[in-house]
């Protein structure tokens, strides 16, 4: 699956402490990268709030632009 580029504003603190945990756990067993670890926590925060709702969200409705 293809990779897309994404930006977030984060709490300077979560971002520290998040850098620190992926580098002690960079070697064997985890083998974690930033970009890993961020992955994997989105995917499970997904699964959880998919799990309330049932299955997947559908795409969201666009509203028409107003002109």
């Amino acid at each position: 699956m293809a990779k897309v580029q994404v930006s977030f504003r984060i709490e300077e603190d979560v971002v520290r402490r998040t850098r620190n945990a992926v580098h002690h756990n960079r070697g064997a067993p985890e083998f974690l990268t930033l970009d890993g670890f961020v992955e994997q926590q989105l995917e499970a925060g997904v699964k959880r709030l998919e799990k309330k709702n049932g299955g997947e969200f559908g795409e969201p409705k666009r509203k028409a632009a107003r002109g």
